[in-house]
């Protein structure tokens, strides 16, 4: 249960949860009076403010005004305004006035209202006890008089509430507590659950009353031994606890209102002595409650003198006195009874100096033995830390045996076995018979009856820990009635309970003492360090002021408002202002700060670190606008000065002037750059005159066998193969300048992974084993990339093995399911394993070991690039797969390559048995290189053509248009993508254009990966050669697009056909906006990611359907639609079959 709320109805009985709904339907505090009482409890109340207060409240005015008029105050002339009050009365006398005046008016009054007339006792006694509080506190706690007057008006406003929601059952614990002579308290928590004060608390919480009387009406019946050891910050909260705890019984015994005989006794011994007060101070008190509490009747709108205040005492003594009268007969059993508890009660006195719990216990059981006359019997407690159990067991002739009973041994067995059996089953069950639960089951707390045995619960905290068996004679005799009453078991009980509580709470005091030892030793230590601290701080404060004067960086600092109120030396330099002119201006002004590279101007930077109320950094998107209009970059780090109260109460930023660092980063950007290049134009002048040794050499041998062709075909077969390789180098190098999309075509990896090594491998001291078996999988790669992955792999491992060694390369089919570790779809892949046995990787490096640039190799030698794992790393990303590492230090490396496997099986290559296809007409070829129009030349003419040649587009458009006026037009132009300082393909065949809309141009370039290569016919190309080109190649090409009428289906042609795409997105319809057979140009209202494979459903008619393969190659969001709502795709197809080409070149005669 929290502090702030009863406790959810459902866990109580029915007549709390009464309790808690009268409560709920109760009125708050009026404002007036809660804002009186707040300012009235503080140490130095504003009482002009009170005053003002009272005036606006009519009904709280003619209250004070009455009680000041009454006869205990004996003022000649009636005091009719509240200022009057003031002056007559005093500051003290007004504010103990005022407190009891507004928790009458305002708190009490609808209980008041509400009461009965059974209730009327209970005010009165409510009343001296407030008036008996102020007189003692007059005496010991002069500053708190008011709140002692309330707190004893208020002390049993929880009975009133009890009286009023649980009338019959609350008579039943008056009863109860009657008969067995205990406090209201202790059997209202034994009936009820919740006693008085916690109601109490609760309606003080729904008043929102201040703590200074919230935990006094809580605490007032709790002893100064309990009080002592509660954490409690305020001292004065303990001494009203106590204040009213003494007044209480000073006033049940003045007043002769204790529900039992009992209670009639002097105060604790322990409340006088907190106090430094004797009984003659009490009995002074005494003698002036009666006169103090007529003239405060007033307050409850009862009226009772002097006289009947004495009068009312009498009365009820002399009911007290007739009650004990008609119970004559049990008289002299009381006296004994009497006896024994106050036999008990001196047993507590020598208990409580028992040091440790086996010696109270062997000393209860012999001394309880005698108060009370029991031949046998045996005390026991559970202490839950061992678990072990400590007890004693007693027999008349014989010596008290004690025991202890724990997993670890121990007397107990020896001793349980002398007990009678009886004994030892009420022992066995202890935890069936109790709940052990704190507030648990009522009947935890009552006397048991296990004839011939009586079970005396021993408590601490509310929950049961022990117990005492007594053997009660009366029981042998069956005679329940001359057995001791219960209330002298239930004192026992309580006795002992105390002790064993006193004894814990001793051993949890030694605990904290020690602990509290360290703490104050360490807080010394902390202490001192402090005042050290506070020394230095002085001296750095001083230092700081010239610090910030005089560092480079700029310091501004601000107050909440924004207003520059520090401007060291650096922050004039970094803006242009002097500090004598920034001084009390705005700090978003002078700074001018903008975001780059956007230059949006930023919000507020005072404002911003005000609203995070914490740091705020920008390392480097920043730049100052100057005094001057120049914008210099700065770093800024802002954050809010806070006050030793925790307030925060300005900003101070630091900005830091990025101009020479972002110089420095320009420059060590622009040498990496060069570095890179350097490095990269070293690789590929190694990988080129390699390739041109082999060229070189293989034409050198073929001129030796010129008259031998058995041996110049192999040579020229060779050289050809260098320049093919040359060919796929540079677009391998263009792709990585680019991040080219791969071009694919199914292939077998077993044969490109025996010709890589055997190219990388050849004449070194490196040796290859393979393990490649022959029903491996066809994969879809671009077979230039993925040559240079196998390279780089190979030449890595070769470079890892300077003295020599072997290479396994092994190759497998596998399926990667969901949860295999791997970052791939599930599905067929080809799985690639290159093992080395060279140094091996450093396990700190191979998390790194694909990032561009980094290398363990020396950086300065061709060795050291950083850019060959790179590729391989960006190379199988863009083909669908992945690459992993395994490696340990001095044992190798493992390099894991996953590639997708093809559906289809590769196409088998044939022999081209055809001649060079031979042509006619004349073509006009347009390139800056000599040497490349020279070679076209002699392939075209060898070719059966009539050749005409330009060095840029200048000299082909004048030569075109001459042809044109000539009446000899050519039949094709051929031209070269770029030209230096002059019109490329582009340019030229716009102007061509112009003059021959009919012009059939094929665009040449060694620069693959261009747009215009890759969709040359969106540009008005009717065909592309790529450089180097062999001469069949451009012999084909030429006969498709002059002799055989190829242009409609080469070039692309503008339709408008429906079909359907599926793809990871799902499937979706689409219109296909230009066709041909190397691919489609697709409008639809799905995007699609570069080198997405897609399948399309094609419908020529009702019965002639296809599916076609395909993989993105660019998409972009169509712009000319007015709303950007489709994209445009732009696709290339994969594994054309012929019966797919012959499909495609009727569809494109169809459209129209």
């Amino acid at each position: 249960m929290s502090d702030k709320e009863p406790p959810p109805g459902g866990a109580l009985k029915e007549e709390v949860r009464k309790v808690i709904r009268t409560l709920e339907a109760l009125p708050s505090a009026p404002a007036v009076a809660s804002n009186i009482l707040n300012t009235l409890t503080q140490a130095r109340p504003d009482m002009e403010r009170v005053v003002k207060l009272l005036e606006t409240d009519q009904g709280l005015a003619l209250k004070l005004l009455r009680v000041v008029n009454s006869s205990y105050y004996g003022f000649r002339k009636k005091v009719a305004t509240v200022q009057r009050a003031v002056t007559v009365l005093g500051m003290e006398q007004l504010r103990c006035m005022l407190l009891s005046v507004t928790v009458s008016e305002s708190l009490i009054k609808e209980l008041r209202r509400r009461a009965r007339k059974d209730q009327q006792a209970l005010w009165e006694h409510s009343l001296a006890c407030a008036v008996c509080c102020e007189l003692f506190a007059e005496k010991v706690l002069p500053t708190r008089s008011s709140e002692a007057f309330v707190l004893g008006l208020l002390h049993d406003v929880g009975k009133l509430l009890f009286m009023e929601c649980a009338a019959d059952t609350y008579q039943e614990v008056e009863k109860a507590a009657r008969e067995r002579g205990v406090t209201m308290a202790a059997a209202e928590q034994d009936l009820l659950g919740v006693d008085h004060t916690t109601v109490a608390r609760w309606l003080a919480e729904k008043w929102e009353l201040p703590p200074i009387l919230t935990f006094p009406l809580w605490w007032h019946h709790h002893s100064p031994d309990v009080l002592g050891l509660m954490d409690i910050s305020d001292p004065e909260i303990r001494d009203l606890s106590l204040l009213i705890n003494l007044s209480d019984h000073v006033v049940h015994e003045l007043m002769a209102d204790a529900v039992a005989v009992e209670l009639f006794r002097s105060p604790d011994p322990a409340l006088l002595d907190h106090f430094h007060l004797t009984l003659s101070d009490c009995d002074h008190v005494k003698g002036r409650i009666a006169k103090r509490y007529s003239a405060r009747t007033a307050l409850l709108d009862f009226e009772q003198d002097e006289l009947s205040f004495y009068f009312s005492a009498l009365q009820r003594a002399n009911q007290h006195l007739s009650r004990m009268a008609s119970h004559g007969l049990h008289l002299e059993r009381s006296r004994g009874s009497e006896r024994d508890r106050e036999a008990l009660e001196a047993l507590e006195g020598v208990l409580a100096a028992s040091a440790d719990l086996p010696i109270l216990l062997e000393e209860a059981a012999g001394r309880v033995a005698d108060i009370l006359g029991v031949d046998h019997g045996v005390v026991y407690v559970w202490d839950e830390t061992g678990p072990a159990m400590h007890g004693c067991w007693w027999k008349e002739g014989e010596p008290c045996r004690p025991f202890v009973l724990s997993k670890d041994g121990g007397n107990g067995r020896d001793v349980l076995n002398r007990m009678p059996p009886e004994m030892r089953q009420l022992m066995g069950a202890f935890r069936k018979r109790y709940s052990f639960t704190a507030g648990g089951a009522s009947m935890d707390r009552r006397v048991q009856y296990h004839p011939p045995y009586i079970a005396v619960p021993i408590l601490v905290d509310d929950a049961v820990v022990g117990e005492i068996l007594l053997h009660e004679e009366a029981f042998h005799h069956d005679d329940p009635d001359a057995a001791r009453p219960v209330s002298v078991y239930e004192k026992l009980g309580r006795v002992l309970s105390s002790c064993v509580r006193q004894i814990r709470l001793t051993e949890k005091a030694r605990d904290l003492s020690d602990k509290l030892s360290a703490a104050l030793a360490q807080a010394g230590r902390t202490m001192k360090e402090l005042r050290e601290a506070q020394g230095r701080y002085r001296d750095e404060k001083e230092r700081l002021a010239v610090t910030l004067k005089s560092i480079a960086e700029a310091v501004i600092a601000t107050d909440t408002a924004g207003r520059v109120v520090l401007f060291n030396e650096g922050a004039s330099k970094l803006t242009g202002w002097d500090e004598a002119e920034a001084v009390g201006q705005s700090a978003a002004h002078i700074l001018g700060l903008i975001r780059t590279p956007s230059e949006e101007p930023l919000p507020d930077p005072v404002s911003l670190v005000l609203d995070k109320g914490g740091p705020v950094e920008y390392p480097n998107e920043l730049a100052v606008k100057a005094r001057n209009g120049t914008l210099k970059p700065v770093a800024l780090c802002g954050a809010p000065i806070v006050d030793h109260q925790g307030g925060t109460v300005g900003v101070i930023f630091a900005l830091r002037d990025l101009t020479y660092q972002k110089k420095m980063e320009t420059e060590v950007l622009r040498a990496r750059k060069l570095d890179s290049i350097r490095i990269l134009a070293g690789g590929i002048a190694h990988d080129f005159n390699n390739i041109m040794m082999g060229i070189l050499g293989n034409l050198n041998l073929a001129r030796m066998f010129l008259n031998q062709p058995d041996k110049l075909e192999p040579r020229l077969a060779e050289a050809e193969k260098g320049v093919l390789r040359a060919k796929e180098l540079t677009q391998q190098l263009l792709g990585l300048a680019k991040g080219g999309t791969p071009i694919k075509k199914t292939t077998a990896i077993a044969q490109m992974l025996r010709e890589g090594a055997d190219f990388v491998l050849s004449g070194s001291n490196v040796k290859v084993a393979f393990d490649l078996p022959d029903d491996l999988q066809p994969v879809d790669v671009d077979v230039a990339q993925m040559n240079q992955v196998i390279s780089n792999l190979l030449i890595n491992a070769k470079q890892a093995m300077p003295k020599g060694g072997t290479v396994w390369i092994s190759a497998e089919n596998c399926q990667v399911r969901e949860g295999s570790g791997l970052p791939l779809p599930e599905g067929s892949y080809v799985h690639i394993a290159v093992r080395d046995e060279g140094v091996g990787i450093k396990a700190e490096y191979l998390d790194r070991i694909f990032d561009p640039y980094f290398t363990t190799k020396t950086r300065t030698s061709e060795k050291g690039t950083g850019l060959g794992l790179a590729i391989v790393y960006s190379v199988m990303k863009r083909h669908g797969g992945c690459v992993t590492v395994e490696s340990e230090e001095g044992k190798g490396a493992v390099f894991h390559l996953y590639l997708p496997a093809a559906d289809h099986m590769v196409s088998k290559a044939q022999e081209d048995p055809k001649p060079l296809p031979a042509g006619r007409g004349r073509i006009l070829v347009m390139d800056d290189e000599e040497s490349v129009r020279n070679i076209v030349q002699e392939m075209l003419n060898h070719l059966g053509y009539e050749t005409d040649v330009a060095v840029d587009g200048h000299e082909a458009v004048c030569k075109y248009e001459r042809a044109l006026r000539q009446g000899r037009p050519y039949a094709a132009a051929i031209l070269d993508l770029t030209v230096r300082g002059g019109m490329g393909a582009k340019e030229t065949l716009e102007k061509i254009r112009a003059l021959d809309p009919t012009v059939k141009a094929i665009v040449s370039s060694g620069y693959v990966q261009d747009d215009i290569v890759d969709r040359y016919s969106d540009y008005g190309f009717v065909g592309v050669v790529t450089k180097p080109f062999t001469i069949r190649k451009l012999g084909e090409t030429l006969q498709r697009v002059v002799h055989h009428g190829e242009r409609r289906r080469c070039e692309r042609k503008k339709v408008a056909h429906e079909l359907i795409v599926e793809s990871d997105h799902g499937s979706f319809p689409a219109r296909a906006k230009n066709l041909s057979e190397d691919g489609v140009l697709l409008d639809c209202g799905v995007p699609m990611e570069a080198n997405e494979p897609i399948s399309l459903s094609v419908k020529a008619d009702e019965e002639d359907t296809r599916h076609l393969k395909g993989r993105v190659v660019w998409s972009r969001v169509d712009a000319s639609n007015g709303h950007g709502g489709s994209h445009l795709v732009g696709v290339r197809f994969e594994s054309i079959t012929e019966e797919d080409k012959e499909f495609m070149r009727r569809l494109l005669e169809e459209e129209p």
